[in-house]
């Protein structure tokens, strides 16, 4: 199964019966760049407690095809946990609560982009990744050119507690331990998708 926000409004792709799929078969296979902004004014008039779905034997395939105009762009990023003090590193960029990532570059693999990443907008030094948590998915449509971003998140660790640097040019105005009792905090102020990568982080990584 696949999840994306599409504005922050999840959409699933789910194996399953064709008949199930809950999205308007003009957006269908393939969502173009003109309907965009319809799709997304659809989405919002849908009720807030029913599931957005695009169900068939192949939702990988769907996944692809429905996206196929998009550009695809592809992050790193990790969410730091300080064993000294059992707390987890945070930024805010553009006035909410996220988790450092950014774009990986030609010549990088995953896991080397989340770890620089990582350091230079937090200004940590060399924080080690303990194991991967999940990908998440989120579509923007800046100046009319929809964008599909795939981000990869690891689990790090790091012992520094001083020496903390937002990185202002990437809108990053503060670099913040919480313990996982203050994790509401980032809840009250973020992405759903964040949300997502915390509910992990709580539920099903055993001693966080």
């Amino acid at each position: 199964m696949y999840k994306v926000y599409i504005e922050n409004i999840p959409v699933y792709f789910q194996k399953g019966d064709r008949n199930q799929t809950t999205v308007m078969e003009k957006y269908l296979p393939v969502l173009e760049a003109t309907k965009y902004d319809n799709f997304v004014r659809y989405l919002n008039k849908m009720s807030s407690n029913s599931q957005i779905r695009i169900v068939s034997e192949n939702p990988s395939e769907d996944f692809k095809d429905f996206f196929s105009g998009f550009k695809f762009i592809e992050t790193a990023g990790g969410l730091v946990h300080n064993e000294a003090n059992d707390s987890f590193l945070f930024i805010v960029r553009h006035g909410l609560w996220d988790i450092p990532k950014g774009k990986i570059e030609k010549s990088e693999d995953v896991r080397s982009a989340a770890i620089r990443e990582v350091e230079e907008e937090c200004g940590i030094d060399s924080p080690i990744i303990d194991r991967f948590i999940c990908h998440t998915y989120h579509c923007f449509n800046p100046n009319g050119k929809p964008r599909l971003k795939k981000n990869n998140w690891f689990l790090m660790k790091s012992n520094t507690t001083s020496g903390l640097k937002p990185q202002q040019e990437e809108g990053i105005t503060e670099v913040r331990w919480l313990t996982k009792k203050e994790f509401e905090i980032v809840r009250s102020h973020t992405y759903p998708s964040i949300e997502d990568v915390l509910d992990l982080v709580e539920e099903n990584l055993e001693g966080f």
